[in-house]
């Protein structure tokens, strides 16, 4: 919300200071076309003042010349006179005023009237004047200015006639400016509707759109959460009711089948809280994905065979399909792919009353993709998605998170999975996923030269466990139980590689990669050999100096995979 405030501010101040910039233009240049139309009014009025002075001029000399006649001479009429000339040559000045070695109002019309024949405007204004300025104020002179005058009437009148001209073309240059700037004013603001203001209509329609949804998904959240709670409350309480039961039965029976049943009943119970925490952890995305190289088929019928009792139990048929050779080796993560098939088998199963559940596998045409197809003959699914929950159902089968995990890890797998509703009835369950084609199986028949490692491991269980594997790759093992007794015993002894689990007591795994890597100065290969999983502390172990992790349980393909990628097979 605090982006999208900042992002209407900001197209607020650029709309807001783009029509700034355009009406302070406009102002500007309107009060230049202003300040040019008050000049062109202040020189056509001189210049209309100059025909009226020059009769006015010639008028006042021929009363001089009458009254000297009649010896009526005032001073008054020398004054008028006097006036009129000052008037005049001003006028005329003005006119023709300079800046920088040009006329400032004069255009080329003007400059052709004034200065160029017949009518060389300029020189007549000036030699009317010398006559005044000669004093000679006599019958002949009088004529001869009353002459001139005329003539001066004639051409000052052109010459007020252009001054208009000039005064025209720039009222109508103003109008089309002012018409300029209505269209420019009206493009700016339909600029802004389409470039400022419906994008920010639509950033804050969409972030609200966003809330809303967001709003809905919570609220949809918190529904789930309380019926998932009720769900798992029901689940976890069955096996634990069945628990509690059994012992109760065999402190008074003592059948050791009572025992039997506790310990199935604990180990769903064990399940069921795996599931849990699986579906938190895998809901933050954090899934890892390990791909090694394993038998196809193998791995399909670890999934489906502990779905063939359940099948037998109902009479429904189980059947798969396989378009490869039963010997194709591919690498995926077959771990969690197994667990996928065995989920979609399962929920196949459990909603088919009768009929068959058909498991289809075939490699694309790329060979690069793995195709998987369940096919039921059940109830099938209402909506458009069985992974779309309805959270009004308030049935307690299960907790009814599988087809959202299988979702997940496909999605991390780089994965897809697809519905269809079957003809006449079922449902269709789509997945595909990518994979590598190895073209032969990779059998333990090739001459493995002898290597040493070193095991780190605290549980002795799993430490003969991991040495029985890691003998069959010809690698004489050598066990100590703590980081400490590693780095003690890589002091002195040299080995091939390093397996090393990370977190035991003493000195755990970190530590012991830190030391060996920063004060021994070892470079032997180190691989991670561990149950933890959270890619945090993978990712810290392979920056302290760790080569590859082998996540337990301990697989051959996985050993064969790490070994490979440092080097020590081929």
């Amino acid at each position: 919300m605090r982006n999208i405030i900042k992002s209407m501010r900001s197209r607020y101040f650029i709309a807001v200071l783009v029509m700034g910039v355009l009406v302070t233009l406009a102002a500007a240049a309107m009060q230049y076309l202003l300040q040019q139309k008050q000049e062109d009014a202040e020189l056509i009025n001189r210049a209309g003042m100059q025909r009226m002075l020059a009769q006015k001029i010639a008028l006042h000399v021929n009363q001089i010349v009458f009254y000297k006649k009649e010896q009526r001479l005032t001073q008054t009429l020398f004054t008028e006179l006097d006036k009129s000339v000052r008037v005049f040559s001003a006028n005329h000045q003005m006119i023709l005023g300079e800046k920088e070695g040009k006329y400032v109002f004069l255009s080329e019309a003007l400059m052709t009237l004034y200065f160029d024949a017949p009518a060389n405007l300029n020189k007549r204004s000036l030699d009317f004047l010398a006559l005044y300025d000669s004093k000679t104020f006599n019958a002949e002179v009088a004529i001869k200015m009353a002459n001139e005058a005329q003539v001066l009437l004639f051409y000052q009148q052109q010459a007020v006639q252009l001054f208009e001209q000039g005064a025209n073309r720039k009222v109508a240059l103003t109008r089309l400016f002012e018409f300029v700037f209505w269209v420019s004013a009206i493009v700016v603001l339909w600029l802004e509707v389409v470039f400022i203001f419906k994008p920010m209509e639509k950033k804050v329609r969409d972030t609200i759109d966003s809330l809303e949804l967001q709003k809905q998904e919570t609220q949809h959240a918190l529904t789930m959460k309380t019926h998932f709670l009720a769900r798992a409350s029901h689940e976890l309480r069955t096996p634990l009711q069945a628990i509690l039961g059994f012992l109760n039965l065999y402190r008074q029976d003592g059948a050791q089948s009572q025992l039997t049943q506790v310990e199935v009943s604990a180990k769903q119970l064990v399940n069921q809280l795996n599931a849990i925490q699986e579906f938190s952890r895998w809901e933050q995305g954090d899934i890892l994905v390990s791909v090694v190289p394993d038998d196809l088929t193998q791995t399909l019928m670890q999934a489906i065979s502990p779905h063939e009792y359940e099948a037998q139990r109902k009479k429904i048929a189980l059947e798969t399909e396989f378009s490869f050779s039963t010997s194709l080796v591919i690498a995926c993560d077959h771990e969690h792919l197994a667990w996928i098939i065995g989920q979609l088998v399962d929920n196949a199963i459990k909603f088919t009353e009768q009929g068959s559940v058909l498991i289809e596998v075939y490699l694309d045409e790329t060979q690069t993709y793995l195709q998987i197809a369940v096919k039921d003959t059940g109830c099938g699914f209402s909506g458009v998605s069985p992974l779309s929950s309805n959270v009004t159902e308030t049935h307690f089968q299960g907790l009814q998170l599988g087809l959202v995990r299988c979702k997940w890890l496909l999605d991390a797998m780089g994965g897809d999975i697809e519905f269809e509703k079957g003809l006449p009835s079922g449902t269709v369950v789509r997945v595909k996923t990518p994979i590598y084609l190895v073209h032969s199986r990779r059998e333990q028949h090739c001459q493995l030269r002898p290597l040493t490692g070193l095991l780190v491991e605290d549980n002795p269980l799993n430490a003969k466990i991991i040495k029985k594997v890691l003998e069959t790759f010809s690698i004489t093992v050598k066990h100590v139980e703590h980081g400490l007794a590693a780095v003690d015993d890589l002091s002195t002894h040299h080995y091939d590689v390093i397996f090393m689990d990370l977190n035991m007591p003493v000195m755990d795994g970190f530590q012991a990669i830190e030391y060996i890597r920063q004060t021994l100065g070892l470079s032997e290969p180190i691989i991670v050999v561990t149950a933890n999983n959270e890619p945090v502390e993978l990712n810290r172990a392979k920056a302290l100096g760790a080569d590859v992790t082998i996540l337990k349980p301990l697989r051959k393909e996985s050993v064969r995979t790490a070994l490979e990628h440092v080097g020590l097979i081929q």
